[in-house]
């Protein structure tokens, strides 16, 4: 029925002054998944999620409640954490960011322009320190979130978001991230 179930992430060629960041995939049901971006800092590196605000960030998880997130626009949230890691060994990645009831699928690199990361970079943070509100920490998933402007629903999830982040970093994204299912191939001229 679906053509394409999984969004296909072609980084860049060779970028200019290169470094990577890392998509981290969570699987929620079966075939859906939650997809965030983990981006180097001056200090380490911090994984910034898109989710919806009852869902993601208070742990409503009630079916009413989930219908709702993706059947119509409701409260989007911006999640962050800052995450100590010496940028080798994946593994560890991987053992950093399990928290809770949250264990992720796949963590894969894109290597991308440092100068397009730190501009995200400066955007999301911009972003996430614009909504004036004081983060609220959701332990069952070790973020702290942030009410966002953006509305959450099926055609705008996290997915959708990761994808327009790497589309900021110069990497192009074929097939469709609705079900999650996000993965990278070698890089290529797009």
């Amino acid at each position: 029925m679906w053509a394409n179930r999984r969004a296909i992430v072609v980084p860049p060629l060779q970028p200019e002054r290169p470094t990577t960041v890392y998509v981290v995939a969570y699987e929620i049901l079966g075939q859906l998944g939650h997809n965030s971006l983990v981006l180097p800092t001056t200090e380490g590196f911090v994984e910034y999620s898109f989710g919806d605000r009852a869902v993601y960030a208070e742990n409503n998880n009630a079916w009413p409640s989930l219908l709702r997130a993706v059947v119509y626009p409701t409260p989007g949230t911006l999640g962050r954490r800052a995450i100590a890691w010496d940028g080798e060994d994946i593994e560890d990645l991987k053992r950093r960011l399990q928290q809770g009831n949250r264990a992720e699928r796949d963590v894969f690199p894109v290597v991308a322009n440092r100068d397009r990361v730190e501009a995200l970079l400066e955007r999301l943070d911009r972003r996430y320190d614009s909504s004036f509100a004081s983060p609220q920490y959701n332990r069952a998933v070790g973020l702290y979130f942030v009410p966002d402007a953006e509305s959450y629903w099926a055609f705008n999830t996290c997915n959708h978001s990761v994808v327009r982040w790497l589309e900021a970093l110069g990497c192009c994204v074929r097939g469709s991230p609705m079900w999650g299912q996000v993965e990278a191939t070698t890089p290529k001229p797009c």
